[in-house]
Order: structure tokens, then sequence, then C-alpha cells
């Protein structure tokens, strides 16, 4: 279920090339990424294409992310997205 339509979703929804790192930029990638990762095939990559659904379940359940937790779930859009690229 990853890559072309992950890369459809991550790139309609996810405006960041990178993770953030000044506060206004943090909140709106933020509520970018609950976003993209509340769309049920994207949803469905990480729990059947990656080993780290339980983890992304455990950040999504925060309030609020660190920092670390937006490099991981973006370490982890990026792996389903980079499955879509065709190759060389």
């Amino acid at each position: 279920m990853g890559g072309l339509v992950c890369a459809v979703h991550r790139n309609a929804v996810l405006r960041f090339e990178q993770v953030p790192t000044k506060d206004q930029q943090a909140k709106e990638f933020d509520k970018q990424i609950r976003e993209l990762l509340n769309v049920t095939t994207i949803a469905e990559a990480v729990v059947n294409e990656t080993s780290h659904g339980q983890e992304v379940c455990d950040i999504l359940a925060k309030a609020s992310f660190t920092h670390a937790d937006r490099v991981k779930l973006f370490d982890i859009v990026e792996q389903l997205y980079e499955s879509a690229a065709p190759p060389p």
C-alpha cells in the first residue's frame, strides 16, 4: 500500500522537505503530519510495511511532539514515500 499511494498523499498534505526547528513551523508540521498519518492508506502502510506501527501510535498519542518525535515520524513517512521512487 506504500509507494506511489503514499507519495501522492505525502506531497498533498506534508509541505515540508525537512523537519522544522522553529516553533511556528513545528506547529504546522505537527498538524500536517497528524493529518497525513490519519489517512487510512498511510496508516495501513505504516503498520503493514514498517516495523514502526506501535512507535507511531505512541508518538501520535502525545499532546505535543518533541523534535525527536518529529524526526522519527518524518523518517517513517519518507521511508514509505521513497519506496515510490522509480529505479534509476
